[in-house]
């Protein structure tokens, strides 16, 4: 069987990752730099979040592009990601946070042979079981190459990294 495993944050309910998980995360971003300097940029930015008000989509993009390349303090990224969740967040602001992260991505190699892409729904709130990593293991047994990626638990018991991390995988 072959499965590779990619540890991602990549669902809305990410946010919710604890602070320790977050900073390992963060400490990993590939390409990240901790240049504090570049923060007076994002305070008027921050400042509108504190006060509930909505950000543009320019103002999202330059945002989430300071979090990638991890010129936010911790306190900070945790303080607007909480921020936008108790408002909720606005079309334009996930525009934004999407096409900073298109344009700061790093490129992933791509294998020379077909494989498939398994996903969960991960924080979907439904009460549901983790199948998408047990489909995983039954469509590798069945010669198929996956890609397997997920997230640790936010609204259940195991996710993708509890479960493959519980049987040392």
């Amino acid at each position: 069987m072959q499965i590779a495993f990619v540890d991602s944050s990549s669902h809305p309910e990410s946010i919710l990752t604890t602070g320790r998980a977050l900073a390992c995360w963060n400490k990993h971003w590939p390409g990240r730099s901790r240049n504090w300097n570049r923060l007076t940029r994002c305070k008027p930015i921050l400042e509108k979040l504190y006060q509930a008000q909505t950000l543009s989509q320019q103002e999202s993009h330059q945002l989430f592009s300071a979090v990638v390349r991890g010129e936010l303090k911790p306190e900070q990224l945790a303080a607007a990601l909480v921020s936008m969740k108790i408002r909720g967040e606005h079309p334009n602001e996930i525009a934004g946070a999407a096409t900073a992260l298109l344009e700061n991505a790093a490129p992933f190699p791509r294998p020379d042979y077909l494989f498939a892409d398994i996903v969960g729904t991960g924080g979907d709130g439904s009460n549901s079981i983790n199948i998408s990593t047990a489909s995983a293991f039954v469509a590798a047994a069945c010669g198929l190459k996956v890609a397997k990626h997920g997230n640790r638990s936010v609204s259940s018991k195991s996710g993708s990294s509890d479960l493959l991390g519980g049987i040392r995988y």
